[in-house]
């Protein structure tokens, strides 16, 4: 009896250590694996398909690497749940024609046990192949990259149209085809492929800066270019729509295009004018060889200072005319003195500015008359209001009152004996 029991305990003990870990860590098999289609024309997608079965799966689930093949990395990773039944599937781009080994590795989460299995697939020759072919552009039809498509005919890259649309080159039935496409979700076509634009301009079309701008095209810079008319205008490159594009402008009065800028224009030697900033040693034509002009304000002969090589400091050129918009006053020139005539009007004391100086103060002198009257109009009418009955405050407020009257009286005729004055002193 008691080796009857040892033996059951020996039997029972030997289930337990055989299927304690299937159901503690989990048992499976990989049923199937297999590439769908197992042969097509390359550049070309398959499909591998894995089926894993498992009376005990393991609790953690499974890890399941898939490698199609291709000596790039290209393959799956995915954590599937430990189900009894699994079905999964990896999408693999074969980009050239040969023999691919597929492999898939799948692993238990709770315990070393691991399952592999293989399937081979067939690329062959369809006469196309498209660089920019991928697992989601099988065919090569990527508008987002740049790609060459070859076949019998020769090499076609993907390009950009003067309308900048794209011109997609992909491989269907052995042949290179195009496909015109116009770049979408705010993109632009550059360099074969629609893109994000990208564009930097420094200076944001401000013309008084030269800068660069950049974009996917390259590197531009502000420049000056002949313009309408002989002129000399400035190229300014901006961005628009993500690309450099240039805009052509006229610098301002007073300014020029110079090094890709509009700059002030400083004084021009050889206008017969000796400018602030021109000397005697670096616009003899303007300022005369000798002497020596400091632009100072002053008229400095002994240091040679004349008017021919130095009209900002010595304004007087002596012709007999008063002229004031050169500079020419009856303090710094004889000819505002008196004698000779007068382009403009002059400040020597002439009968012209005897009558305005009259006239000046006859208008200051009625000013300050009118404003009297209008404070003693005031101080009459006060008294009348507060006299009452009281006969001596009433009779100083009607005098106040008819003493008024015949001042404004002179006052008046005052101003027209001064108008009568400057007429005759004018004439």
């Amino acid at each position: 009896m008691r080796k009857i029991n040892f033996l059951i305990f020996v039997l029972i003990l030997l289930i337990t250590l055989f299927y304690f870990p299937q159901i503690v860590f989990g048992a499976f098999n990989i049923t199937q694996f297999f590439i769908q289609p197992s042969t097509a024309p390359a550049p070309c997608n398959a499909q591998l398909s894995l089926q894993v079965q498992s009376n005990h799966p393991p609790p953690n689930g499974y890890k399941v690497t898939y490698d199609c093949g291709t000596g790039d990395g290209q393959g799956c990773v995915h954590d599937l749940p430990g189900q009894r039944s699994i079905v999964d599937i990896c999408i693999c781009h074969y980009p050239t024609p040969g023999v691919y080994t597929a492999t898939v590795t799948v692993k238990s989460k709770n315990s070393p046990l691991t399952r592999t299995a293989s399937a081979t697939f067939t690329a062959t020759d369809s006469g196309c192949t498209d660089t920019d072919s991928d697992v989601n552009h099988y065919d090569g039809k990527d508008y987002d990259e740049f790609g060459t498509c070859q076949d019998a005919s020769g090499s076609h890259s993907d390009q950009c149209t003067p309308s900048g649309t794209l011109t997609e080159y992909y491989c269907k039935s052995g042949t290179c085809k195009t496909k015109n496409k116009t770049c979408s979700g705010g993109k632009v076509c550059s360099g074969g492929a629609c893109v994000a634009p990208s564009c930097n301009d420094p200076d944001g079309n401000d013309i008084t800066q030269q800068t660069t701008c950049t974009d996917a095209s390259g590197s531009h810079t502000d420049r000056c270019t002949p313009g309408p008319m002989g002129a000399v205008q400035v190229d300014e490159y901006v961005c628009s729509g993500g690309n450099c594009v240039i805009q052509s402008q006229m610098c301002p009065a007073g300014q020029f295009c110079q090094n890709g800028a509009c700059v002030a224009a400083g004084p021009v030697c050889g206008n017969g004018v000796c400018e602030p900033g021109e000397t005697p040693a670096n616009c003899p034509a303007d300022c005369g060889g000798g002497g020596s002009c400091n632009n100072d304000g002053t008229c400095d002969a002994a240091a040679g200072e004349n008017h021919s090589n130095c009209p900002n400091d010595c304004p007087c050129d002596y012709d007999g005319v008063c002229e004031l918009t050169q500079g020419e006053n009856n303090f710094n020139c004889t000819d505002c003195m008196g004698g000779g005539g007068s382009s403009g009007s002059s400040t020597a004391l002439t009968a012209t500015s005897v009558a305005k100086i009259i006239s000046n103060f006859g208008d200051f002198l009625f000013k300050i008359a009118i404003g009297l009257v209008v404070i003693l109009i005031i101080v009459a009418a006060l008294y009348f209001v507060l006299a009452g009955s009281d006969p001596t405050k009433l009779e100083i407020a009607k005098k106040i009152f008819f003493y008024t009257l015949i001042g404004l009286f002179i006052v008046l005729l005052a101003g027209g004996i001064v108008a009568i004055l400057r007429t005759i002193i004018s004439s």
